[in-house]
């Protein structure tokens, strides 16, 4: 009876010893899982930050673009106006010309 009880007594510390590095092993598995997911994290962090840049510099390109552009009506219009403007002084030098 001394001799089985002895038996029963190391098959469970045997047991208990092949659970405690089961639960080891899943531990450092869980661990290496958690810092793989805090580095997903970070890249998704940094990602997103990224992501406001960018939006922020397209927005800022847009409306310099608009503001090039109003630009350049402006001075389509201007020289426009010059040209008509220098089209009938053009047109009186000639008219006096011919008048004289």
């Amino acid at each position: 009876m001394a001799e089985r009880l002895k038996d029963m007594i190391l098959e469970q510390d045997r047991r208990c010893e092949q659970f405690t590095q089961e639960m080891q092993a899943r531990d450092f598995e869980r661990w290496q899982l958690l810092q793989l997911l805090h580095e997903k994290d970070a890249r998704l962090a940094g990602q997103d930050a990224m992501v406001v840049r960018q939006r922020a510099v397209l927005s800022s390109s847009m409306a310099s673009t608009r503001h090039y552009r109003v630009v350049l009506s402006f001075r389509s219009w201007a020289e426009l106006l010059w040209s008509a403007s220098a089209q009938r002084a053009l047109a009186r030098a000639r008219a006096r010309a011919s008048s004289e």
